[in-house]
């Protein structure tokens, strides 16, 4: 991680959760959040593990649905749909402005406490917004959003950006590259063949 000492103003907002679940699951075939793995829904999965650590979350992106039964939880639509999760990241730090955000994917299979700790340190490095980087691809489903880059985020959405690694890269968000040991927690589920791999490894 980078030296604290690199960045002397840490920003002092609280962190939230926003979990993006806005996509249309085309790759899936179906609503990626509502596929049920153990008995548990992918979305219900997620939410079990930013929970348990008491962090403030969101589910960004989708009206509450109708097979969702906790009450703790806030669904927040996206702001303007169809432009992928750019528009989830904006729509959360617009709706929770009193948070700095880290973002996660619904589709995050593999996530467990340990990687959500890592993730969660990083609100402490430095004042920037942070990305997680495997073998060194960033990895902008799993970063912290600060409330400072908010205007500019929205501006890069307002003039046609969509990839999340490209605004990363104007906005110069720092990057923290995933120890070896949590990599796996890091895994997706973007198609049934991912998500078969995925429990034949179980």
């Amino acid at each position: 991680m980078q030296n604290q000492s690199e960045e002397n103003i840490v920003s002092k907002l609280p962190l939230a959760v926003a979990v993006l679940a806005g996509g249309q699951s085309q790759r899936m075939g179906s609503d990626k959040a509502a596929i049920r793995v153990h008995g548990n829904t992918l979305l219900d999965k997620i939410v079990s593990v930013t929970t348990t650590q008491s962090l403030f979350t969101a589910v960004v992106g989708r009206q509450r649905p109708e097979w969702w039964t906790r009450t703790d939880i806030v669904f927040i639509p996206d702001d303007e749909q169809g432009l992928g999760p750019i528009s989830g990241v904006a729509t959360a730090l617009n709706a929770l402005h009193s948070f700095d955000i880290l973002v996660l994917p619904c589709d995050a299979v593999a996530l467990e406490s340990e990687a959500l700790s890592w993730l969660v340190t990083l609100s402490t490095v430095s004042s920037k917004s942070i990305v997680a980087s495997i073998a060194g691809e960033i990895q902008p489903l799993f970063a912290i959003y600060r409330q400072c880059d908010s205007e500019s985020i929205s501006r890069e959405k307002s003039s046609g950006t969509r990839s999340l690694r490209t605004l990363a890269k104007r906005l110069d968000f720092g990057v923290e590259e995933v120890p070896e040991t949590l990599i796996a927690q890091f895994t997706c589920a973007n198609t049934r063949g991912e998500l078969a791999r995925f429990l034949d490894q179980q």
